[in-house]
Formats: C-alpha cells, structure tokens, sequence
C-alpha cells in the first residue's frame, strides 16, 4: 500500500482511489485457500504473494512467487510443469471455447488444482467459474483471472496467476510483471 500511495493512484490521470489487499506463503506454508502463514523465508524455497488491487471500484486478481537465490530442484520441477500447464489453459481459452472441458483438461493434469480460473471485474472473484460440472463458454471481451497449483500433501506447492482479456484470437495478458517464480538477489 506504501508504494500505491507512493507512486499515486492516478494511472493514466484516471484513477481516483487504487487500494491493494495481500496474502503472503512461504515454502511449505504455501497452500490453496488459508491464511497468510508463519513460516520464514529459506533460501531455495519460493515465496506466493496472493495480490487483489482495486482501483475505481475495479478489481485485478494476482499471484505472484519470488525466491531468494536459486529454487531447489524439487520446486524447479514443479515450476516448470506447472508452467506447462498455465500456456495450455491459456492456450485453450477462446471465444466459443467450452469451461467445462477447459477444467477437465486441466484437472486431468495436475490433481487435486486450485480453480483454473474466474471472473474478475467488479469483484476479485465473480463469474463465471469455468468448472466440470458447469456449463458455459468463453466469450470475447470476457476479463479472466487463470490460476493454476499444484498442492503437495502436507503443504507446499506452486500457484501462477494473473488476469487476462478473452479476445477473438485467444488471451491477452493484462500485466507485465513474469509469470513463474521470479529470482530476487540478496
């Protein structure tokens, strides 16, 4: 929040009000749906940043991994597997495309996953919530939060996020910040 307020909330001489909401994992603490954990920050082992901004009444839905150092093997696996998977949601999602066979896709991929994605907009969370059980396709001009994990048992895993417009010919990112676990020098 210090650095929103820092920068100014006026993005392009249009925003009146920006305010940003933070969760934040570490390592093993890393899990899908809980509280901001405890655990500290080891080298080799990522740290998810769970990111909401809402600017003008409208919201941005974002995860993001940093690592001091270089990730160990294990999560560098995982990483780029999971990686793998985010580009073939992104690339599944087009107009007329159907949700439900999006999140079967996925799920056959990695599970137990985190929800592949959801709406966003309005809130950080709305419609639609492409499921298997669902119905519905995507359509263009959709805003699109896609958010892979994968979850060892007993804690610890991956979750990529970021927001994306549906247009004809497929998605279109909405940040530039990379995607990934990103390396921080200390």
């Amino acid at each position: 929040q210090g650095f929103v307020h820092g920068e100014g909330t006026g993005w392009q001489g249009r925003v009146d009000l920006a305010l940003p909401f933070s969760l934040v994992w570490a390592g093993r603490e890393i899990k899908t749906f809980t509280a901001t954990g405890d655990k500290p920050v080891v080298e080799g082992e990522p740290v998810l940043f769970e990111i909401w901004v809402c600017a003008d009444g409208y919201w941005a839905d974002h995860t993001k991994n940093l690592v001091i150092g270089e990730l160990t093997p294990e999560y560098a696996e995982l990483e780029a597997r999971l990686l793998d998977i985010y580009a073939e949601a992104l690339a599944a999602i087009r107009p007329g495309a159907s949700m439900a066979d999006l999140d079967r896709q996925i799920r056959e991929r990695i599970a137990p996953t985190h929800p592949i994605c959801h709406g966003v907009g309005a809130r950080a969370h709305e419609p639609p919530y492409p499921h298997q059980a669902g119905g519905g396709e995507f359509a263009e001009g959709m805003v699109l939060a896609v958010e892979p994990g994968i979850y060892w048992p007993g804690g610890g895993g991956l979750r990529v996020e970021d927001n994306f417009l549906v247009t004809a010919g497929g998605v279109e990112k909405l940040s530039s910040f990379p995607d990934g676990v990103v390396q921080c020098q200390t």
